[in-house]
Parts: C-alpha cells; sequence; structure tokens
C-alpha cells in the first residue's frame, strides 16, 4: 500500500489555505492524524494560520488557537507563523494584540520580518 507523507498533506493544507477553502483546510489538517497516521509538524500548522489570514475573510481567533495548538504540540513558532497571526489580527482590526504578538516575538528573539512590517504596514494603510 502506499504511504501518504506529511510534506504530501502539507502541500494540500497550503493549497486549501491559498485558495480561501478555511473549512476544507482545518479538515484535512484533523485528517493528518485519523486517517493518514501522521503527526502534523510546523508546516502543518503554518498552512492553517495561512488560511486564517486570508484577506477576503480573515480569521484573527482561530490563529490564536492555532498558535497555541502548535505550542501545546511542542513546537516553536518561527516568523511565518507569526506572520500569519499577525496579519489575521491586523485584517480584523486587532491592533491591541498585534502589538503584543510584535512584543512577544522580540522578546523571544524572533524578529518580525521587512516583508512582514511591510505587509503590516500596508494593512494598517488599507483600513485607514
Amino acid at each position: 500500500s502506499l504511504k501518504v507523507t506529511t510534506s504530501a498533506v502539507n502541500a494540500v493544507l497550503e493549497a486549501c489555505g491559498r485558495l480561501h477553502q478555511l473549512d476544507r483546510t482545518f479538515a484535512t489538517f484533523d485528517d493528518v492524524r485519523r486517517v493518514f497516521d501522521l503527526t502534523p509538524d510546523l508546516v502543518s500548522y503554518n498552512a492553517l494560520l495561512l488560511a486564517c489570514a486570508q484577506p477576503r475573510a480573515p480569521q484573527a481567533g482561530a490563529a490564536l488557537r492555532v498558535l497555541a495548538d502548535l505550542r501545546e504540540a511542542g513546537l516553536e513558532p518561527d516568523s511565518e507563523s507569526y506572520k500569519y497571526v499577525l496579519l489575521s489580527l491586523a485584517r480584523c482590526g486587532e491592533d491591541d494584540q498585534v502589538d503584543e504578538i510584535l512584543e512577544r516575538m522580540v522578546y523571544g528573539g524572533t524578529a518580525p520580518s521587512s516583508d512582514t512590517l511591510t505587509e503590516l504596514c500596508q494593512e494598517s494603510l488599507r483600513r485607514g
């Protein structure tokens, strides 16, 4: 029998997220353990965060839950994880939480990328 790899499932997760299919992304993530008997990795969680940050329907609450779940799974968020959480928050107008996450990043030793800062500024300008 053919074994599905984590990287293959991650590619599907990311594609679903980029196609703005939040429900499908989360359903596929749930299948990683149950159906494929795989353990989600940081790329898996980042694909969920990408889905939460989509401009048409950002999901700040879901992004914060995914960030907490990522940590509970024993993983550490990277700059990409934070980028998607920050964009989710910014697109939902959660400026105080954006500041809190940025502070947490800096104190934790993860500097936001210039790309992330640029996108946050653009989002702020877009909202006025």
